[in-house]
């Protein structure tokens, strides 16, 4: 944190350090430890009056903070950290960690294979080996021992594989991750020494227990020798310059022989460079230092391969003093000396070699190389890079085995600039160089050079178009967009260069005219500068117009403006023609590019860098027709039905009538459906005139015809409709019964692949092509038209689960002639099985996407009746309408209609409302919890080949839920059904729903009850009518109403019981009488108020009686007591008590 304090003086800043350093040292030992309050006092006392108004908590910072007061804030930013201040705790954690992190770098010791063996070829100055390791690892990412530090290798597999390879002050360690056994096969190579008369080679060994050794030695080698640093004496053979050992566990051999010919034995040559690349703005310069060595024989003449123009000197006048002479050979790639030394020395030679090159000003890639010693057994270097410019943005792509490092004090006293190092093994080698950068080049280091300050970057968008002037003379109309990105830095203009012959349309201008200030065109020099209006820092976009000539030639040669000095995005270009040319491909002329789209009269074309032109290969287009046209014909009988679609496409002017030439067989049941109306028919040349709707360069039109065939004919001739003055692609398909086959003699039609056609379900017998104009085709119908194929029955058992539909689906054939089926599959059909008299069979999908497929018979099924089953399943979809309304579907027999037999199994829980089954099928009431169902009887002995697990041969009744269907026209069924706890509460209210209804109305109770009989009886006969009719549709509204019948019957039984105990107790109560009784049974009943609306006769004497309650006297006979219907007088309606 850093404060501003103005008016502080000295003392005070040094009073207040003093105080924050108490408070941080306080919050550094315990963040929750308080601040003494002799502290707090002191530094009172210790500031000055003016900070009285500041209270502790102001002054009190975080836990470990440290303030810092300055004069001025500008101060603050220059202040760098000379010290970090930590808590002894956090001190202490950091130790422990570091502490733990050594002890885990500490890594395992290697550990040495299992076995090694040497094979080789040793000559005059070079031992190459081939060494093989095998061992065994327990346990994954384990370290091995391979040793071989002594040598150089050149290649290593393990187990197929490049492994993972490093090289210790032990020698060669590989990485291996997997346990296991493991081979690795290591390529070394090792310098033979010279020692006097002796020459040897020395090779350090991981210790393996087993060590062989393999050496084919010169010719001339005369008692070799193998010493190792271990007691134990190698078993040693040689002959004929064979030499083979077998070794113990040693670490450390030397092969020792002496050899008569070492004259004549040849050189090995190696090669160290250090280079050092510099550059700026505008050039890049590199300084190589090459030291070439011998590791064996004498330096005479020695080849060297250097960049281009380079300047090969030597390094000192020593080195100068042993050169005869440079030879020097540059080619487009790279340049060639070769230097001859007078002195035949094998001390080493050091050369200089210089090279400068130009930095590209819009950017771009130069090499670093190449340095290569040709024949050399070993080049190394390092390479430098130093940037010097101000506005210079280096990126860099390695070629070949370069790795990156970290630069040293030492290149930095060399030179201050440089930022990268690199280093080098094995410089890559091409006998014929095809560039100077990328893979194909003898490059080191590709470097991508790019000037920050003021680049555009641009890419070109050309619409290039064939236009027509006033006087009929052709010219290329050439409009250019530039899509320009300004990098960093904005820019105010952009350089053109506009190739001769091409002129700048000025009528027309820049477009948008807002951002350009001027457009200035020099012809002579070919150049455009576009100014524009301000410096522009977003992208943009802006358009030149251009014209050139055309020539009439087949190959025409358009150019195109070329921005300069940016940075190229590519360019797109399009190719667009009138009707009246034809634009060809020229992807042979046009390498450089990539053909986006090719129609006729437009072409894209691609490329990733600029061009100044494209080649366009054109031709005048001419009246005639293409057509593609598809014949369908069907055999059906002695009739072949035709259906012919044809695709026009003019490719000059589209005329509004065309001739077609009709066949005399079709031209009576000739039909047009598509495309035009018919115009005339001449009957004697069968020439039909049509006019186009329409006046499009494609159109379409479809006919329909047919014509009489011959069922014994060995060869056909179906005729079809031809356009005349027209190139035509025909393709014929034929359709007839299965297993027919057909083919061609004539030479002008050609098999061509089967292919679906829409509403048609499966594929035809036969397809042919040809180009050639015709109006018949000849088939060979040697095996005849065939016969249908022998169904007797279907059965279709589907079983409904929760999450999917099971099918098992049998056909029973008489016999087949065929030797294949085709079958159209449901959709979303899963693990199909085909099964031919219980015997799994295969099958096989003809088109995917309309679940087409083919069976082949077995040949024991011709001619024989057998049974096809096909079991497969169907996920029912997901959703409230799927859980009650499915779709079942069985496998189609293609092109044929057979009934279907279906048996539909529901869960138990489950009641099925459509379709209505067969009323051929047995049906039984059965009682099932405490419900009426009606059931189905089916008989096994109808359904032979059904596995017993369908049905049970012992009891042969079905549920309610399952349906059986016999004979059903159509091979999918809709199939709704219903859980039956629902059915029974939808019915049951509805028909409660309606008896409550009746009672409260009091006009249809009363009708109710006046008719009940009929009504009981329509009711009864309605029932058995719809049961007749419709058994399934009446049991189950039986099945839903029967909670309510059972609430009736139970609501009637407990209504009855109540009026047999009302009826009860009112024979022991007081009946009313009109005559008089004894005094003890007489009470008087008086006048009550009136209810209802009759009228109530008002006696003569208020006090007179109306009438009398009299109790039952079991002295007095009960006809005495009552005797209404005998009186004789009117009678007065009393109230009576509730």
């Amino acid at each position: 944190m850093v404060f501003r304090m103005p008016g502080y003086s000295l003392n005070r800043i040094i009073s207040t350090l003093v105080l924050i350093i108490a408070v941080a040292n306080a919050g550094a030992q315990d963040p929750s430890t308080p601040i003494p309050a002799k502290s707090i006092e002191k530094a009172k006392a210790t500031s000055n009056t003016g900070s009285d108004k500041k209270t502790v908590s102001f002054w009190q910072a975080p836990a470990g903070a440290i303030m810092v007061l300055c004069e001025q804030a500008a101060d603050s930013l220059r202040l760098l950290p000379k010290m970090v201040v930590l808590p002894p705790e956090k001190y202490q954690e950091l130790l422990d960690e570091l502490l733990k992190l050594k002890e885990q770098q500490v890594e395992i010791k290697p550990l040495p294979p299992s076995s090694v063996l040497i094979n080789g070829k040793v000559e005059s100055s070079l031992a190459k080996l081939k060494i093989r390791f095998a061992f065994q690892t327990e346990k994954p990412a384990m370290n091995i021992l391979l040793g071989c530090g002594l040598g150089q290798a050149s290649s290593a597999l393990m187990d197929g594989k490049i492994p993972l390879l490093k090289k210790t002050l032990e020698g060669f360690v590989v990485f291996v991750e997997t346990p296991g056994a493991h081979d690795l096969d290591l390529d070394l190579l090792v310098t033979v020494k010279n020692q006097g008369e002796n020459q040897s080679f020395e090779l350090d060994m991981p210790g393996a227990a087993i060590t062989q050794l393999e050496l084919d030695m010169p010719s001339g080698t005369v008692k070799p020798k193998i010493s190792s640093k271990n007691n134990q004496e190698p078993l040693v053979f040689f002959k004929g310059n064979r030499l083979s050992a077998t070794l113990g566990p040693l670490t450390m051999i030397q092969t020792v022989w002496k050899s008569s010919q070492r004259d004549s034995q040849p050189k090995a040559l190696t090669s160290e460079t250090n280079i050092l690349v510099r550059m700026d703005d505008k050039l890049l310069n590199a300084r190589a230092e090459i030291k070439i060595g011998a590791l064996g024989g004498r330096l005479d003449v020695l080849d060297l391969v250097v960049p281009v123009g380079s300047e090969v000197r030597p390094f000192s006048p020593a080195d100068e003093a042993r050169i005869l002479s440079i030879e020097k050979n540059d080619q487009k790639f790279a340049g060639y000396r070769k230097i001859k030394l007078n002195d035949n020395s094998s001390e080493p030679l050091k050369l200089v070699v210089e090279s400068q090159a130009a930095i590209p000003a819009n950017g771009g890639q130069l090499p670093i190389g190449p340095y290569l010693l040709t024949s050399a057994i070993r080049q190394t270097g390092v390479i430098l890079l130093s940037n010097q410019g101000s506005d210079l943005k280096v990126s860099n792509q390695p070629r070949g085995e370069i790795i990156s490092q970290e630069v040293s004090a030492q290149d930095k006293q060399r030179d201050p600039n440089v930022f990268a190092s690199f280093r080098y093994w094995n410089h890559p080698v091409h006998e014929k160089p095809g560039a100077l950068t990328g893979v194909n080049s003898l490059s080191l280091l590709d470097l991508q050079l790019d000037l920050i300050r003021g680049v555009l970057e641009v890419k070109t968008v050309h619409t290039v178009r064939l236009a027509r002037k006033e006087n009929n003379q052709w010219y290329w109309n050439i409009t250019t967009n530039f899509d320009c990105t300004p990098v960093r830095t904005g820019t105010d203009k952009v350089e053109i260069r506009i190739p001769s012959g091409m002129v700048y349309d000025e009528n027309k201008g820049p477009i948008p005219a807002n951002i350009i200030r001027d457009v200035a065109f020099d012809g002579k020099s070919g150049k455009m500068m576009v100014q524009f209006s301000q410096e522009l820092l977003n992208p943009f976009q802006f358009s030149l117009d251009f014209h050139e000539a055309f020539t009439s030639e087949e190959t025409s040669r358009i150019s195109l403006p070329l921005p300069m000095l940016v940075r190229d995005r590519g360019v797109q270009i399009s190719l667009v023609t009138p009707d009246d040319f034809h634009l060809l491909t020229s992807e042979k002329l046009n390498t450089s590019f990539e053909l986006l789209s090719h129609e006729t009269h437009k072409q894209v074309w691609k490329s990733e860098k600029f061009s100044q032109k494209i080649d366009a290969i054109l031709k005048p287009a001419d009246d005639k027709i293409q057509v593609k046209q598809t014949i369908d014909v069907q055999l059906k009988g002695a009739i072949a039905l035709c259906k012919q679609q044809m695709h026009l496409r003019f490719l000059g002017r589209v005329p509004t009538m065309v001739e077609i030439n009709v066949p005399k067989e079709i031209a009576e049941n000739l039909r047009l459906l598509k495309g035009g109306r018919i115009e005339a028919l001449d009957d004697k040349t069968g020439i039909l005139a049509i006019a186009l709707t329409g006046a499009n360069k494609e159109t379409d039109l479809e006919f329909e015809y047919e014509s009489s065939i011959s069922q014994e004919a060995k060869n056909l001739q179906l005729p079809f409709l031809s356009l005349l003055n027209s190139k035509q692609d025909s393709v014929f398909q034929i359709w007839a019964k299965p297993g027919v086959v057909i083919t061609t003699k004539n030479n002008s039609w050609k098999e061509h692949p089967l292919e679906a056609v829409a509403k048609n379900i499966r594929l035809p017998n036969a397809s042919f092509r040809g180009e050639k104009t015709s109006s018949a085709l000849e088939i060979d119908l040697s095996s005849g038209l065939g016969e249908v194929t022998g169904i007797e029955k279907i059965l279709a058992r589907a079983k409904l689960e929760q999450n999917q539909i099971v099918y098992r689906v049998s056909y029973y054939y008489k016999n087949s002639i065929d030797q294949v089926i085709d079958f159209t599959m449901p959709s979303n059909f899963q693990g199909a099985k085909l099964s031919i008299n219980n015997l799994i069979c295969n099958w096989q999908y003809v088109t995917q996407g309309r679940n087409l497929t083919r069976i082949t018979l077995p040949k024991n099924t011709q001619d024989k009746p057998f049974i096809l089953e096909w079991e497969y399943m169907v996920p029912r979809p997901q959703g409230i309408l799927s859980s009650f309304h499915n779709i079942l579907a069985i496998p189609l027999v293609a092109n044929q209609d057979f009934s279907v037999n279906w048996w539909i199994r529901l869960p138990s829980s489950r009641i099925a409302l459509l379709p209505e089954p067969s009323y051929e099928t047995t049906k039984q009431w059965h009682w099932t919890n405490l419900f009426f169902e009606l059931d189905t009887i089916i008989f096994p002995v109808e359904y032979e080949g059904i596995p017993q697990a369908d049905i049970n041969s012992e009891d042969s009744i079905l549920a309610s839920s399952d349906l059986i269907i016999f004979n059903s026209p159509q091979s999918s069924l809709t199939l709704v059904h219903t859980p039956k706890i629902a059915l029974q509460l939808l019915l049951s209210l509805i028909a409660f729903s309606l008896l409550f209804y009746s009672f409260y109305n009091t006009k249809i109770k009363t009708w109710v009850v006046t008719n009940i009989a009929w009504l009981g009886f329509f009711v009864v006969v309605l029932a058995a009518i719809i049961f007749a009719l419709f058994p399934l549709f009446a049991s189950r509204i039986f099945l839903g109403i029967q909670p309510v019948l059972y609430a009736l019957i139970i609501g009637g039984g407990l209504i009855q019981i109540r009026k047999l105990l009302i009826a009860y107790q009112a024979a022991n109560l007081a009946s009313f009488s009109r005559t008089k009784g004894s005094a003890s049974t007489i009470q008087p009943n008086y006048k009550k108020p009136q209810f209802g609306n009759a009228k109530q006769p008002v006696p003569k004497d208020n006090n007179e009686p109306t009438g009398y309650w009299v109790r039952p006297d079991p002295s007095i006979p009960s006809n005495n007591t009552s005797n209404l219907r005998s009186s004789k007088a009117t009678l007065v309606q009393d109230v009576l008590p509730d």
